[in-house]
């Protein structure tokens, strides 16, 4: 299965920082028994063929499973783990994705759907500690807060590469990287050098998915997006020759150099697909 952007995003957000925040509910789940039961069978049914061929179904995609349900539909699963220990995510068709994680003391399975997240938590050893919980309505893991005015950073902080300078606000993962053909997913908000905001994914509460290299976007960012790791955030500094040059684009005036913080969000690779 090829996750999404967005699904690869959200899947990381949730991973990091699984506690939801303000819950709107956490109540006890006096049923944990039985659910445990439940997913054990399920676990029983799953994996005998992941342990002997992970990529059963699915060649050159390890983690890649292809299975029929008893109802005879064919879902795809991305897993990592053994019949022990481990997690998968399930991606629905219409959007959202169930990500199970589990070892021999627990099991919290997450429904992740647009608009907010269920989470049920079975403690194996003890059950009465065993919750369920939901989101706040609306609640989304890539949202996040726009920012009023860009980072200060000192002169001397900032990089430069290619006529692009740059910073890094946040830092990312050393695994995934945004490479020169791949499709990347971002946040970004972008100001005039007198600190006029004039456009961010942020208040849209919609990512900016592109390929890079592929001229979609302002040379500036292929620039400065280009090498960025998932989860990094950086301030771009472009010249105006690198962003729209003497065209006049909306509420950025000709000859403007640009501002932007960008936060990678996720890169496209053997799990992973644009929108």
């Amino acid at each position: 299965m090829a996750l999404t952007l967005r699904t690869a995003a959200s899947l990381r957000k949730l991973q990091s920082s699984p506690a939801l925040a303000n819950p709107q509910s956490k109540q006890a789940f006096p049923n944990s028994k039985e659910a445990e039961s439940q997913f054990s069978q399920a676990i029983d049914s799953f994996y005998p063929s992941l342990d002997e061929s992970p990529s059963d179904g699915a060649a050159n995609a390890e983690g890649l499973v292809r299975y029929h349900t008893s109802k005879g539909e064919n879902i795809q699963v991305l897993f990592s783990g053994d019949s022990k220990s481990g997690e998968y995510v399930h991606e629905w068709v219409g959007g959202g994705f169930l990500y199970t994680k589990f070892d021999e003391n627990a099991v919290d399975n997450y429904q992740v759907m647009p608009g907010g997240v269920n989470h049920l938590h079975v403690d194996r050893k003890n059950p009465e500690n065993s919750f369920v919980e939901s989101s706040q309505p609306g609640f989304d893991l890539l949202k996040g807060e726009v920012p009023q005015s860009p980072s200060e950073v000192a002169a001397d902080k900032m990089m430069e590469k290619d006529g692009v300078k740059y910073a890094v606000l946040q830092e990312g993962s050393n695994e995934e990287v945004a490479d020169k053909g791949e499709a990347v997913l971002v946040h970004y908000t972008g100001w005039l050098k007198d600190g006029t905001r004039f456009d961010s994914s942020l208040t849209r509460e919609k990512p900016f998915s592109f390929q890079l290299g592929a001229g979609g976007v302002i040379k500036g960012w292929e620039t400065g997006v280009e090498g960025m790791k998932v989860g990094e955030k950086r301030l771009l500094d472009i010249p105006s020759h690198l962003a729209y040059g003497e065209r006049e684009r909306g509420a950025i005036p000709a000859n403007s150099p640009l501002l932007f913080e960008v936060e990678l969000l996720a890169t496209s690779s053997e799990v992973t697909r644009p929108q």
